[in-house]
């Protein structure tokens, strides 16, 4: 069957067990007990734009997650109900405003909440934040971003802080930026431009390695088709000092590329004509294996998910986002 555009959650708790978000008409959730025995399946909202919802898992095992609609929606599981309960709402201007891709964090006390502000009325996009530190909440806008909005942005994780990775257009053409949040100030950064080729970039992927060393992929526009394209180097406090800019592939139809960190193996899989390839890199980056093609992607229905797990054999896995079958639920691609 291939490849189908859509996007899962997969939340698994220490104990294994698992929360399943999909949609299907309806945005819903199958929770399965030790991962493989379904105990409930409900209806979350009605909306089914995997650009309208994100879900998380907090270290004490508490599934949460935020969705929009005529608000911003912020839901927690409810472990006696068995369901999503809304805990918070945000309101917004919806009928001239537009909310895409929005993104929460819980870390310790705090609240990240990120989203694309769109307005309807003009060509006006904004990367924007909601920060509570436990007391109030505070705002800020990071960027402007003025491109047609395909995609997420990526957030990483370092020492409490976030850091944000996003396409913004310059000089007509999308370019990869970071901006980092400063929790004295409780401001962003001056946003940095890693990328400088006059060329189209779609699907972004970043991993975060040690040390504040950046693995990062994208799709990028090459003789009419598509390349991916793959760079490393270190983010300091002005600049991302650059040590890999290389094409992976020949220019084909390439989709999503993702990238998966375990021990000292880098992974990257990606979709072309609707099947699922993985090469592996044992150098951080510096040569790769030639693609393998995974046969399961041949005839199955697979789509992307993004597991967040705090089960011990998960977390040997670093990765941004993965791909799977969607029913029966199984990860695809060759990470040996």
């Amino acid at each position: 069957m291939g490849f189908f555009n859509e996007c899962s959650y997969v939340l698994r708790k220490h104990n294994k067990d698992m929360i399943i978000i999909n949609t299907n008409n309806n945005l819903y959730f199958n929770y399965m007990e030790n991962s493989d025995h379904v105990l409930a399946s409900k209806k979350i909202t009605s909306t089914a734009d995997f650009s309208k919802y994100y879900f998380d898992i907090d270290a004490l095992d508490t599934v949460y997650g935020i969705f929009i609609d005529k608000n911003i929606n912020i839901v927690q599981f409810d472990k006696d109900l068995n369901e999503f309960s809304i805990i918070h709402k945000i309101n917004y201007d919806y009928k001239n405003f537009n909310i895409n891709f929005p993104y929460i964090k819980y870390i310790d006390n705090q609240i990240h909440i990120l989203y694309y502000l769109s307005n309807n009325q003009h060509p006006t996009t904004i990367l924007f934040h909601h920060y509570n530190n436990g007391e109030k909440w505070f705002e800020n806008k990071i960027d402007f971003i003025n491109l047609p909005l395909i995609d997420n942005y990526i957030i990483s994780i370092d020492n409490l802080v976030p850091s944000v990775f996003y396409f913004k257009e310059d000089e007509d053409f999308p370019q990869v930026y970071t901006s980092t949040f400063n929790l004295s100030q409780l401001t962003w950064s001056k946003p940095v431009k890693i990328t400088n080729s006059y060329s189209n970039k779609i699907y972004l992927s970043v991993l975060k390695d040690k040390l504040n060393f950046y693995h990062l992929s994208f799709c990028e526009s090459f003789q009419n088709k598509y390349k991916i394209s793959y760079i490393n180097g270190y983010l300091n406090t002005n600049n991302f000092n650059t040590i890999i800019n290389n094409s992976m592939t020949e220019p084909s139809l390439f989709l999503y590329p993702s990238l998966v960190k375990s021990d000292s193996k880098l992974y990257l899989s990606y979709v072309e004509q609707n099947r699922l390839y993985t090469k592996t890199s044992y150098d951080l980056g510096n040569t790769w294996s030639n693609s393998i093609e995974d046969p399961y992607s041949i005839n199955e229905k697979f789509i992307r998910c993004y597991l967040k797990s705090n089960y011990r054999d998960d977390l040997d896995y670093n990765c941004s986002s993965l791909f799977a079958t969607k029913n029966p639920f199984s990860i695809l691609g060759y990470f040996e």
